[in-house]
């Protein structure tokens, strides 16, 4: 049976025209792009993993567990910061550096006193007493 459109196809029951190939290949091109970028958010995520060192990662899983919030995490960072020769997880891991780290912070003249607020608060957030002297009259 011929028309003037073209030829005719008949169909039989249950069977469908076959797809077209342009959008088959769209569909083709738009998964092989998904998967692309999954693939290398994942690579990326594990490269800049891999670049944190043990300590921080350390310090992250350690202030997630005791479950301090970003401001305050910023606030140890920075407490670390003032001590020179202490890094971010020793003030996590060891109530007496903590309190040194507040008192050298008291006594450092670059360190604001909304700093050594931040820091009095993450210090009662560890429920480390922060005998900074600061906390006298406040």
């Amino acid at each position: 049976m011929q028309t003037s459109d073209g030829p005719s196809i008949l169909y039989g029951p249950g069977l469908e025209p076959p797809p077209d190939a342009t959008a088959t290949w769209v569909l083709w091109v738009a998964v092989a792009l998904a998967a692309l970028v999954v693939v290398s958010g994942v690579l990326g995520a594990l490269a800049h993993r891999r670049q944190l060192g043990d300590g921080e990662l350390a310090f992250r899983s350690l202030a997630r567990r005791l479950g301090l919030t970003g401001q305050q995490r910023r606030a140890l960072r920075a407490l670390a910061g003032v001590c020179d020769d202490v890094t971010p997880v020793a003030l996590l891991l060891s109530p007496a550096t903590l309190g040194r780290a507040l008192r050298h912070a008291a006594g450092a003249e670059t360190v604001s006193a909304v700093q050594r607020k931040r820091f009095r608060e993450v210090a009662a957030a560890l429920r480390v007493p922060a005998d900074d002297g600061a906390s006298e009259g406040t």
